[in-house]
């Protein structure tokens, strides 16, 4: 989840649109993986490009559901913990497939697949095995 404080609020709420606010910053409590989505929002001729943020599965899977011939997801990028990457810190990475399965003590389990070819999860094992994982249903 991303929060923010009210010190960091840009200019006036509602200046681009009625419920909306504007941020110079958001923050991150828990070093979890978060999704970073381009979308393309097509009205009236026009193309608008947007991006969005979604901290959990369940907020990118709304994304997705969300898809019609006016809200098209163009790419999406994993960005990832060095707990999760096995790396010196957070990175950036093309997702080329997502699945959710659950463990031996029925917690779901993201596993991620970037385009480099390698493959996460958030399970907090050193040595998981995501075929372990059962009722695997396929999210991207």
């Amino acid at each position: 989840m991303f929060r923010t404080h009210d010190s960091v609020l840009a200019g006036i709420p509602g200046m681009f649109g009625e419920g909306y606010k504007n941020w110079h910053m958001v923050e991150r409590l828990l070093a979890a993986h978060w999704f970073h989505v381009s979308l393309e929002h097509r009205e009236d001729g026009r193309t608008i490009p947007l991006v969005l943020m979604p901290s959990d599965l369940k907020m990118l899977t709304q994304i997705l559901d969300q898809q019609d011939s006016t809200v098209v997801v163009t790419e999406i990028q994993v960005v990832s913990p060095a707990w999760m990457n096995k790396g010196e810190g957070w990175k950036m990475e093309k997702l080329v497939g997502l699945s959710i399965g659950y463990d031996q003590f029925g917690i779901g389990v993201s596993v991620i697949e970037t385009a480099g070819g390698v493959v996460y999860t958030d399970a907090h094992q050193d040595a998981f095995d995501p075929s372990t994982l059962t009722n695997v249903s396929k999210v991207y």
